[in-house]
């Protein structure tokens, strides 16, 4: 995968509020402040201060000198071959942090026809490495990687479109440059296509078209895909709700390096670990209940079946069958607990030993704890 300043543009990430957080009915949220529309895939470097007035697309010849003639073959094969290695050389200047070194290599490898170089010289100059920042360059050299036909140069020119950054804010021509880049197989130009369909930016709203489009730069690894198409998902936006389709998507998101579908993800945990605890916690209770009745149980069964004999023995039938009686309550009574204590510690051994503890110890803390069970819950030692 090319680095970051191989792309002309960095990529950034569509953000939404975090899962039970998610109140709003998009799928993004720019991470850039500067940014002027939601869900927009990627923070573009180029973007201007905030205030910053848009201006309007220069029409300017291009800086470097065109050769009198149209090159032969061999000539076209040498100079792609010369572009190809000053590009390379430009690639490890970069590396090096040479950047006004690395600028005249892209200027020699732009000239003899490297769209790459170009894009990447609409990001030197958007930014200011190298040279001094000019905007109106960097607008110019993406425009000729777009026209030379290269993906990111279009998805590049698409976003100073939609932000109106060194060009006239235009979501008409926008959409078409994304149109374009995506399907010449741009990720980033795909989810941000996507996002055009959603919200009707230059072009009718159509839920159903820009979830195709998430899908499609989700499959190609695109991480803010991942993350609308988990927000899709949840929201029943374009596609029918799915809580867990929802999950396995923002699951990829963070695993991709997406930092809003890692904090999402994040509480999802916090949350789901909250009510794990609060489930081990009845469990818990549970089972010393169960335990403390079982207990009685064995100990009243002993004075019920003396009470039986000293009837017996007296003649007195009647007291016999009471405890009788009593007796086989408190023997079903007893059996029943037994039943509870076998099924809770069944439920419990589902559960980390660790996590047991943990909330076998957070019951011990707790001042109004039945004092009763106080000595079951204590006793209990995870078994997993």
């Amino acid at each position: 995968m090319l680095p970051w300043y191989l792309i002309g543009i960095p990529v950034a990430i569509v953000i939404v509020g975090a899962v039970v957080l998610f109140a709003t009915g998009t799928l993004g949220q720019p991470s850039s402040s500067n940014s002027s529309r939601q869900g927009r895939v990627s923070d573009r470097a180029t973007d201007p201060p905030a205030g910053a007035p848009a201006i309007t697309p220069p029409s300017l010849e291009s800086p470097t000198v065109k050769p009198s003639s149209a090159p032969t073959q061999n000539q076209a094969i040498e100079n792609a071959d010369r572009a190809k290695q000053l590009y390379d050389t430009a690639c490890q200047r970069l590396d090096a942090k040479e950047y006004a070194q690395a600028l005249i290599y892209l200027k020699e490898s732009a000239a003899l026809g490297s769209a790459t170089a170009m894009c990447q010289l609409g990001y030197m100059y958007g930014n200011g490495l190298g040279t001094a920042k000019d905007e109106h360059q960097g607008y110019v050299w993406y425009e000729k990687s777009a026209n030379a036909g290269y993906p990111l140069g279009m998805y590049s020119l698409a976003g100073l479109y939609h932000a109106g950054q060194a060009v006239k804010q235009d979501d008409a021509v926008a959409f078409r440059w994304y149109s374009k880049a995506a399907e010449l197989g741009c990720p980033e130009a795909m989810c941000d296509l996507g996002f055009c369909y959603q919200q009707g930016f230059g072009t009718d709203k159509d839920q159903h078209v820009a979830v195709k489009w998430y899908q499609k730069a989700a499959a190609a690894g695109n991480a803010g895909a991942m993350w609308n198409l988990g927000v899709a998902y949840r929201q029943g936006i374009g596609v029918d709700q799915d809580e867990k389709e929802a999950i396995a998507w923002w699951t990829k998101a963070e695993a991709a390096g997406h930092v809003e579908a890692h904090s999402a993800m994040e509480k999802l945990r916090a949350t789901a670990n909250a009510e794990r605890y609060k489930v081990i916690e009845k469990l818990l209770r549970d089972h010393a209940n169960d335990s403390y009745v079982k207990a009685d149980c064995d100990q009243r069964f002993t004075e019920l079946v003396n009470q039986t004999e000293r009837c017996r023995r007296a003649g007195d039938v009647a007291g016999m069958e009471k405890y009788n009686k009593l007796n086989q309550k408190n023997l079903a009574l007893a059996s029943a607990s037994l039943d509870g204590i076998i099924a809770t510690e069944a439920e419990l051994k589902r559960y980390p030993a660790e996590d047991v503890a943990a909330a076998r110890d957070a019951l011990l803390a707790e001042e109004d704890l039945d004092d009763r069970i106080r000595p079951y819950i204590k006793s209990y030692v995870p078994t997993n």
